[in-house]
């Protein structure tokens, strides 16, 4: 028999059954042994010479077939019990191998649909996000940038109408302070806006782009899927398989950890972009906010400025005008008093041409010896010397009077070209604020010279906020009148306190 069950006999086995054939063994003579043979030659020549079978011929003959049908029967029994093993070993290692495939179906497919799963809830929260996106009222993010824009010009202005203010009024005073703050803030405004919405428009790009990638991803998962769950199916009922589609790669190349983290790597991408451009809904709507406040905090800012701007200017243009009338006064009454000064040396004049000639006359006229230094002489002399005395102080006076005139319209000049710069600067600080467009200086700035084409939502103002707003610009406008009289009060007390009252 085989050595081993299932083992394939040799050539010499094959042919006595399986046992070994005996080195004295023939299988052309049946009858016997060599020797038998030998002994039997004879005989053998004989019987065959007359047709016949010797009697151990035919015994031998039987046995012989007896010995060759055993021997068949013997390796066809180890045969068979090998050919069984075989076939229980092949029939549990299939068992077993179909068990392990149908095992990793089972693990692939629950794998796969973990990653459908995963994928079609990262395509809703990017669908999500994206339609937040496209939600964001674009329209309001270009009505407050035309509205930042206009500012920016609208400061501009301002600061050009300034520039035309006299020379000696070019301060670098608060307000100009202000109007270079508000032109930095309203850039910085602008540069986010304009960055608002180039980032809406590059995060629609890239989480279409993401969506995009993860449904192809998807796709295919889900076509993977179907393959297997057919396979899995066919196992259970059987059928043919039929391939769809040209030829085919049948070779798999794809690493199981890079296969996974591909898809692991699409989410996690979509998800960092759906996290940014929830960052980015949030910065625009902050910044929204900070543009509207920040700006209404400038506006404000610089009107109290300039309304506080243009209280000192008229507090000091009334200090110019008070002193101006009374260098006005002080003038005519020096003008008034040269007038009589010179009157005054004409009839001093007059009446020194009179004593003289009244002295030489009486001196030329009396006797020789009537000419007596008496009371009447001593008068007339002295009359004489102070008459010439009076005449040279006040022709001495008269240039100092002169100059002071010249001096006091000097400064009257002054003062008028002073006051009139000073009503250069006010109109000018008048223009910056009128050139909003509001009628007049009590009225608060508003956005009503910026208004768009946009009324969004949330945009609307109730009644109430409205009244709250006028309410405010009236205050606003009181605060203004108030400081403006206080200025002037102010500088007619120090106007005061210098005349020494």
């Amino acid at each position: 028999m085989c050595d081993k069950a299932g083992a394939v006999p040799k050539a010499s086995e094959r042919r006595t059954g399986g046992y070994r054939r005996l080195a004295g063994f023939d299988t052309t003579r049946p009858w016997g042994s060599a020797s038998a043979a030998m002994t039997l030659e004879n005989r053998t020549i004989s019987a065959s010479q007359a047709g016949m079978t010797t009697p151990t011929a035919w015994e031998n003959s039987t046995y012989k077939q007896v010995a060759t049908a055993d021997t068949q029967r013997q390796w066809s029994t180890g045969a068979r019990a090998g050919a069984v093993d075989v076939q229980n070993f092949s029939k549990n290692k299939n068992k077993t191998n179909q068990e392990a495939v149908s095992e990793a179906f089972l693990q692939k497919t629950h794998e796969t649909e973990q990653l459908i799963e995963l994928l079609n809830q990262t395509l809703r929260t990017v669908n999500h996000e994206i339609a937040e996106l496209e939600s964001i009222p674009t329209k309001r993010i270009e009505s407050y940038i035309r509205q930042t824009e206009q500012k920016i010009e609208l400061n501009a202005k301002r600061m050009e109408v300034r520039t035309d203010r006299p020379k000696t009024e070019r301060v670098d005073d608060e307000v100009h302070g202000q109007l270079l703050n508000m032109d930095s803030l309203l850039r910085h405004n602008l540069a986010e806006l304009l960055h608002c919405r180039k980032g809406i428009q590059q995060d629609l790009r890239l989480l279409r782009e993401s969506r995009a990638q993860l449904e192809m991803d998807l796709a295919n998962k889900k076509a993977a899927l179907s393959v297997d769950t057919n396979l899995m199916r066919h196992d259970e009922t059987g059928g043919d398989l039929t391939l769809t589609g040209g030829p085919c790669r049948c070779k798999m190349t794809i690493d199981p950890l890079v296969w996974t983290g591909g898809t692991k790597a699409l989410v996690k991408t979509a998800l960092q972009r759906q996290g940014d451009a929830a960052k980015l809904r949030a910065a625009i709507n902050n910044i929204c906010q900070e543009v509207s406040v920040t700006d209404k905090t400038g506006r404000q800012n610089l009107q109290l400025a300039t309304m506080d701007k243009i209280c000192k200017t008229q507090g000091l243009k009334s200090t110019l005008e008070m002193e101006r009338n009374q260098v006005m006064d002080e003038l005519n009454q020096a003008k008034i008093y040269e007038k009589n000064l010179c009157e005054d040396i004409l009839n001093l004049e007059d009446d020194l041409d009179n004593t003289r000639r009244k002295y030489m006359y009486r001196c030329c006229q009396r006797p020789d010896k009537e000419k007596v230094v008496d009371q009447v002489e001593l008068n007339m002399r002295r009359t004489l010397q102070e008459q010439k005395a009076l005449h040279k102080n006040l022709m001495n006076s008269k240039p100092t009077l002169a100059s002071n005139i010249q001096g006091l319209h000097k400064s009257l000049s002054k003062l008028e070209k002073n006051i009139l710069d000073k009503d250069e600067a006010m109109k000018a600080d008048r223009n910056s604020l009128l050139i909003d467009g509001r009628k007049s200086l009590s009225q608060a700035p508003s956005d009503a010279s910026y208004r768009t084409s946009y009324v969004g939502g949330g945009s609307h103002i109730s009644s109430k906020a409205e009244s709250l707003k006028s309410r405010i610009s009236e205050l606003e406008g009181e605060l203004a009148q108030t400081r403006k009289k206080n200025h002037e009060l102010e500088a007619k007390k120090s106007a005061l306190t210098s005349k020494g009252y």
